[in-house]
């Protein structure tokens, strides 16, 4: 059985090193982490529980996160390292640009990549800035 994106990460530190994130896998972990929370009026559940404090640690800051995105309508989220890349592929995608095509050396993608970002919304992930549209 494959493993899941979002079981690949344990804390959100993990996050930060991901160039695209889909926003259901964010959704995903806070429901798992959610459903693993042992209620804190029930001591047996609580001495049974392999729950840390990492993991709600990591529930805080999902649910900051996802309180900030529409994580059920599939946001991508686009690592500001791969940003540049992600435009050049959002001009190839749209047919503004060929990125095969001869035209494609004389874009100045930095630029392109700069304007387009007034198009997203930012959000931090464990110091790394994120892009996202809504």
């Amino acid at each position: 059985m494959s493993r899941k994106t979002w079981e690949k990460w344990d804390e959100i530190d993990d996050l930060s090193g991901e160039d695209y994130i889909d926003s259901r896998d964010l959704q995903a972990w806070l429901d798992d982490l959610e459903g693993r929370k042992p209620d804190p009026d029930d001591a047996d559940e609580v001495a049974e529980s392999d729950w840390t404090e990492n993991d709600a640690t990591t529930l805080k800051a999902l649910q900051d996160i996802v309180g900030d995105i529409d994580t059920r309508g599939g946001a991508t989220l686009v690592n500001e390292s791969e940003w540049v890349n992600y435009a050049r592929q959002t001009a190839d995608d749209f047919g503004m640009v060929d990125e095969a095509g001869p035209l494609a050396k004389y874009v100045d993608w930095d630029k392109w990549a700069d304007d387009l970002r007034g198009d997203y919304s930012v959000i931090e992930i464990a110091g790394t800035t994120f892009y996202y549209r809504d």
